[in-house]
């Protein structure tokens, strides 16, 4: 990955995309899930002044361990502790390895952690009923305050329905947005321990978006997912593949835009992008039509790269 801008703009700007994606897929607390494992990397890394960042990491540690949450966030901190411990011994064992492929790594190895546990305890339902209870809650709040200051307002109870099957889908597919969650968590507490000076190490330097890739061989998870899509007579393999393809699916977007990004820089301007955009809304589409294109653009771009390698093949042109 191409070495991240070090300047305050730059590492600050990311800071704050990795802070919004937490925020973004909000199964589990993103304070928790955030500080323990920071909390576990300023007390296990090796380095001077040791019983300062003990000291700081523990603090740390108590902070997030006390804060309210009721039964979800216990296990959300449960969920942060393995992760923590995960990415830590990871990232002592293979120290040259880059933050996202700790991250990932690490992320792997918690769900399976969990995966048991969760099986050992009763199943993936009590885990289901956890985020249902939450996430139905938090909207029977929100559709209460609505309906108490919009009495005679049409159209909330259909708004009602809207957002018990929102509630509904969410449940389903928390696992992809628990690991896309915990991945962004990672790579953000990595970057708090370059930002402290916990380490100087180059395996806690974030690259910037245009250099963002991860392995190739990835790409079977997403084929395992849509495998076991067709799988619907078996109990649960659907489930599964829907949220590996969710899960890949979002990484080879992300990937998509590195490489828009990367072809952006090459080029100098951004004028392509724009004219592009505009032709596109002229064009009738509209703004959802167009977010549509985006991202199925952005998705077979980062697939295409998988083969493809489009960064490199330019980078070797433009030296030859």
């Amino acid at each position: 990955m191409k070495p991240a801008v070090e300047s305050n703009r730059g590492r600050w700007g990311t800071a704050i995309a990795l802070a919004v994606l937490v925020l973004a897929f909000p199964v589990f607390g993103p304070l928790p899930l955030v500080g323990i494992p920071l909390a576990m990397l300023m007390v296990g890394l090796p380095t001077g002044r040791r019983l300062v960042w003990v000291s700081a990491g523990l603090a740390l540690w108590l902070f997030v361990l006390f804060l309210p949450g009721g039964p979800l966030g216990q296990v959300g901190r449960g969920w942060a502790l393995v992760l923590g411990m995960v990415f830590l011994a990871i990232s002592l064992a293979r120290p040259g390895w880059a933050v996202l492929t700790r991250a990932l790594g690490s992320t792997g190895i918690a769900v399976v952690v969990g995966g048991t546990v969760m099986v050992a305890a009763g199943g993936i339902g009590v885990m289901d009923n956890l985020i249902h209870t939450h996430l139905a809650e938090v909207s029977e709040i929100l559709l209460g305050d609505l309906e108490k200051q919009l009495p005679d307002a049409t159209g909330l109870a259909e708004l009602r329905v809207t957002t018990g099957q929102v509630v509904e889908q969410q449940v389903y597919m928390f696992p992809a947005y628990l690991a896309l969650q915990s991945v962004a968590a990672l790579a953000l507490a990595a970057w708090w321990v370059r930002r402290l000076r916990r380490s100087t190490s180059e395996g806690f330097r974030l690259g910037d978006l245009s250099g963002f890739r991860f392995n190739d061989h990835l790409v079977w998870l997403l084929i395992l997912g849509g495998a076991l899509l067709l799988l619907s007579s078996v109990p649960g393999a659907e489930r599964v593949g829907a949220n590996l393809l969710l899960f890949m699916g979002a990484l080879y977007m992300l990937r998509g835009f590195a490489v828009f990004a990367f072809l952006t820089a090459e080029a100098g301007s951004a004028l392509s992008i724009v004219l592009g955009v505009v032709i596109l809304l002229a064009l009738g589409g509209g703004l959802q039509s167009l977010l549509i294109l985006v991202l199925l653009a952005a998705l077979l771009m980062g697939l295409g790269d998988t083969w493809l390698d489009v960064r490199r093949r330019v980078t070797d042109v433009t030296r030859t």
